[in-house]
């Protein structure tokens, strides 16, 4: 054993001796320093570094507890004990309290040495506690950054400790559950055997191992994998239960997932009639999914081979199928194959959709992978509909004969795009719209509400250049104002509240087409200049967007509105107006054409027959001539409005026109006087229309559909012409 370090602060020299004679007799092997100024006792304990200070009280230049102050810091754990000559009590207590290990009066220095052996066994023993206290907080720093929960109960199974992990998993903090049992955590997913048996199995001294299924303080149900300890004293009696857990929630979660997805993939699997195999090309095991023999009827508990598992396949079908098989393996080429198979057990044909590859392991053939489909309801019904459409081929060429028999025999003059008509009056606007329709030149449509105008439009694009552009309308009067410019120019994101993206307008989607505007009467002042600028520069500006965007279209534009009137009232730009005015074309109102009411007629009966599902076939004389006789304020559309109504009131073979020839006789003057406002006769016939819907607007069956108008028109045509509703 090494010599003992003491440092002795000691001024007198006999004393220092007296001191050294001490600690020879009582046997020591030591090495003394002895210092007595303060500067030479704080190097001492720095250099020297000694295992015991012996310090005189009183001191040249300080006193023995401001030596101890200066040990506390430097040397902490060295044992200092006093020895002086006189100590009174009190100074002894407070030394003592300041941290002395002891105190010898120099009257008594046989106490010395049994002083210093104390002082060095509690030194001793210090040191070993501050050890096991550092192995003890590095053991708690572990269990509580564990990521399992750790939990240790006492022989009853009341919780006497928990970590970190385990308040994060369970959502319990250890105030809570100290003291507690451990069931404080049950689910009631396991059952009391499952309890009990754990409970007999740890209390035996034997450790358990599972899983649980906890829940936590707010209800959450989470899995865990335990282990449960005894922990034993030295004698072997169970003291405590120490449990380790890992919480495995996500894991079950997946599990039970790919336990539903595998659930779902075979109940897939079933109902496409699709089974799926595996077979080991050196061992030749193989795994099929549930219903693969109920599709295939094919038994494999023999050796398996290529030529046994052609044994159902077809008798015309097995040479191909094994060789496109031996070149899936041999060669790597897909499997995708379809053949006909005879069951062993229904003996019925089946066909068969078979997809395989070879799975390579380490460069060589290991897997050989796929799927075979039941697809002979596909397949019957495939052979079906070609022998139906070899039928329907034949009816098609005998039609086609017919109807080039039945073509020469129909004027066309009777359906020119769409058009039904038997006029001279329509015929010349027909030969304008040729005419016009070569060209690019701008068009405007004139005439009165129903006389179809869009029909002329579409017949305009239909037979030009830019047939195979788009056709795009826009009705100027159904579109609020202040959505209008965006709809036909179209907008940038932010623009303006509600611009969350880009929008495309009327005029950019028409590019390479034509643009309709219809109603454009309606179109409000503020916006004409910016179409004015559109039309003739031929590109248009997008709403919060400085990029101009040329553009390549052609504008037909369509009124009942009197243009050159609305000029002069300063309702409608005079110079859009003359912009639009390059080649108008007038319809006709249908009184000034009574020619074309019987085919009209024809026409929309058979329409309304087909619709309705009616067999109606002719009309009587009397409602032909009222109807020609009638002034007709909405034109084509009132026409055929009341041909629709006429149709579905009536279930006889010849139809006669509900209240027509009522309203003709209550209303002579209004029926055949040319003098009339249009307002007043579209105030009329409104109210007429309003009268048979006992005033319903809105539906299928409502004076707006009957009109052939949007519900919101109506409202605002019944609001200008002064209608009230009488509802």
């Amino acid at each position: 054993m090494a010599a003992l370090k003491i440092l002795i602060l000691e001024d007198n020299d006999l004393d220092l001796e007296l001191i050294k004679l001490e600690l020879s007799s009582n046997g020591f092997d030591f090495f003394a320093k002895n210092v007595f100024t303060k500067s030479d006792f704080t190097s001492a304990l720095k250099d020297f570094k000694p295992d015991v200070i012996l310090t005189d009280y009183n001191l040249p230049q300080f006193t023995g507890i401001e030596a101890l102050e200066i040990a506390k810091k430097i040397a902490l754990n060295i044992p200092f004990i006093l020895v002086t000559g006189h100590l009174s009590e009190e100074l002894a207590a407070d030394s003592i309290k300041r941290g002395a290990w002891d105190y010898v009066l120099k009257t008594n220095l046989l106490r010395l040495g049994p002083a210093i052996e104390n002082a060095l066994k509690l030194k001793k023993e210090k040191d070993t506690n501050e050890i096991q206290k550092n192995k003890l907080l590095k053991l708690l720093t572990a269990v509580e950054q564990s990521s399992n929960s750790i939990v240790i109960t006492d022989i009853y199974g009341c919780i006497e400790f928990t970590n970190t992990k385990f308040t994060s998993v369970s959502g319990y903090t250890a105030t809570e559950v100290i003291g507690k049992p451990a069931k404080i955590l049950k689910s009631d997913f396991h059952s009391e055997e499952f309890y009990t048996t754990l409970w007999n199995t740890i209390t035996c001294g034997k450790t358990w191992s599972g899983e649980f299924r906890n829940k936590s303080k707010n209800g959450d149900l989470y899995w865990e994998q335990a282990t449960i300890t005894p922990i034993k004293d030295t004698d072997g009696t169970i003291i405590n239960f120490l449990a380790v857990k890992e919480d495995i929630t996500d894991l079950k979660k997946k599990a039970l997932i790919l336990k539903e997805s595998q659930k779902n993939l075979i109940e897939a699997q079933r109902i496409a009639k699709i089974a799926s195999f595996k077979v080991d090309l050196k061992t030749l095991a193989n795994s099929v999914s549930p219903n693969f023999y109920e599709i295939i009827e094919v038994n494999f508990d023999e050796e398996l081979t290529i030529e046994n598992c052609n044994t159902a396949v077809h008798p015309d079908d097995k040479q191909n199928n094994i060789k496109i098989l031996k070149d899936c393996i041999n060669l790597g080429k897909k499997y995708d194959l379809i053949f006909r198979i005879i069951t062993n057990r229904t003996k019925q044909l089946k066909w068969i959709h078979g997809c395989g590859e070879v799975i390579y392991g380490k460069g060589e053939p290991a897997f050989f992978v796929g799927t075979f489909q039941d697809i002979t309801k596909e397949k019957n019904a495939e052979l079906e509909l070609k022998n139906s459409y070899n039928e329907i081929e034949h009816l098609k060429k005998q039609l086609e004969t017919e109807n080039v028999f039945l073509k020469e025999e129909i004027s066309l003059s009777f359906n020119y795009e769409n058009l039904v008509y038997a006029s001279t009056e329509i015929s010349d606007v027909l030969t304008q719209v040729e005419q016009v329709a070569i060209t690019n030149a701008t068009v405007l449509i004139l005439g009165e509400t129903g006389t179809g105008k869009e029909l002329i439009a579409k017949a305009i694009h239909n037979i030009s250049k830019r047939k195979n552009g788009p056709l795009i309308r826009v009705n100027c009067a159904s579109i609020p104002t202040e959505l209008l410019e965006s709809e036909l120019f179209g907008h940038v994101k932010g623009s303006f509240t509600g611009a969350v993206k880009d929008r495309i307008g009327k005029f950019q989607l028409a590019d390479g087409g034509t643009l309709f505007l219809d109603e454009i009467g309606e179109m409000p002042l503020e916006l004409q200049p910016k179409l004015l600028r559109a039309i003739q520069e031929g590109e248009i500006e997008p709403i919060g967007s400085s990029k101009l965007i040329k553009l390549n279209l052609r504008i037909i534009a369509a009124t009942n509105r009197e243009l050159d009137k609305e000029v002069k009232a300063n309702r409608f730009r005079q110079d859009l107006f003359f912009r639009l005015n390059v080649f108008p074309i007038t319809i006709p109102p249908l009184r000034d054409r009574i020619e074309d009411i019987p085919v009209l007629v024809d026409y929309f009966l058979n329409k309304f027959c087909t619709k309705y599902q009616k067999n109606i076939n002719s009309i009587s004389k009397l409602a032909l001539q009222h109807m020609k006789s009638y002034h007709w304020p909405g034109n084509v559309r009132e026409l055929e409005n009341v041909i629709e109504r006429a149709v579905i009131t009536v279930d006889t073979s010849k139809t006669v026109l509900p209240d027509f020839d009522y309203y003709i006789q209550s209303n002579p003057d209004k029926s055949n006087n040319y003098n009339i406002s249009l307002d007043e006769v579209q105030s009329n016939h409104i109210i007429k229309i309003l009268n048979i819907t006992n005033w319903k607007i809105s539906g299928k069956d409502g004076a707006a559909a009957l009109l052939g108008l949007k519900v919101s028109t109506l409202r605002d045509r019944m609001t200008k012409l002064g209608i009230k509703s009488q509802k």
